[in-house]
């Protein structure tokens, strides 16, 4: 049986290799293999650092798909953080499992834009570029871990904390394709099921949309926000169903 080294090194030589799949897909032009490229291996690399740190039991298999063992190992980390107590030990379990559930909920974020891509709307290449740039800050903090500077590793995750004026926060980014199917799957939705489909699906994966705010919006302010997405151009909401030839005034955004 493999020791715990030997499988260490094999993960993160086949990282390598995905490594040099997106240098070769990059030099014929091919855009998705190399963004598919980049995801598996740092997929890869997280799962080595964590069975490498030994907190958390990685259910490694060979062959096995990497986007499903990352999607365990996030549920593995999550259930480890609920026994661990925040301190103030830069290099120690807490600030460890945090780094790799962030690593990978990056990573899957763009892996979930990836699979929902249809090429039907206008929006797409904006919200990949968006996990793009989320990707790559989740790379960087990786690189940082895997080379054992956990200080930097604090800071990186403090700057990350909240958001400049004027910034979006990322789940509407993630939400605004969603929404957008809605619209386009049913012209003739009212803004309250909107509002309520909205508040439905931000309740199922809040806890993986925010690490700095335990609940989600209030459903009061979904109105104002998607307002606010439409204005922003993330979405496009339909207008308010009249009758009479006057507005309605209930589900009104």
């Amino acid at each position: 049986m493999a020791s715990k080294q030997e499988i260490v090194d094999a993960l993160r030589a086949v990282a390598s290799h995905r490594e040099d799949d997106h240098s070769n897909a990059v030099g014929a032009g091919d855009w998705r293999g190399a963004f598919q490229a980049r995801l598996t291996n740092l997929i890869w690399r997280t799962i080595a650092l964590s069975l490498d740190l030994g907190v958390t039991s990685p259910r490694f298999q060979p062959g096995a798909d990497p986007i499903v063992l990352a999607r365990g190992l996030r549920s593995d980390c999550e259930a480890a953080l609920a026994t661990v107590q925040p301190t103030q030990d830069k290099a120690g379990p807490f600030y460890k499992l945090t780094t790799i559930r962030d690593v990978l909920q990056g990573t899957l974020d763009a892996v979930g834009v990836l699979e929902a891509w249809t090429g039907a709307n206008s929006k797409e290449p904006f919200f990949l570029a968006a996990r793009a740039v989320a990707l790559g800050q989740a790379e960087a903090e990786l690189a940082l871990a895997e080379d054992g500077h956990w200080e930097q590793v604090a800071k990186w995750k403090a700057q990350k904390i909240g958001r400049p004026r004027g910034s979006r926060a990322q789940w509407r980014l993630e939400a605004a394709p969603l929404i957008q199917g809605w619209i386009d799957e049913d012209a003739q939705i009212s803004r309250e099921n909107l509002t309520d489909k909205l508040e439905e699906w931000l309740k199922a994966n809040w806890h993986r949309l925010s690490q700095t705010r335990p609940r989600p919006p209030q459903y009061s302010s979904l109105e104002d926000i998607l307002r606010d997405m439409d204005g922003e151009g993330l979405i496009k909401l339909n207008p308010v169903p009249t009758k009479g030839g006057k507005k309605r005034k209930t589900n009104r955004l």
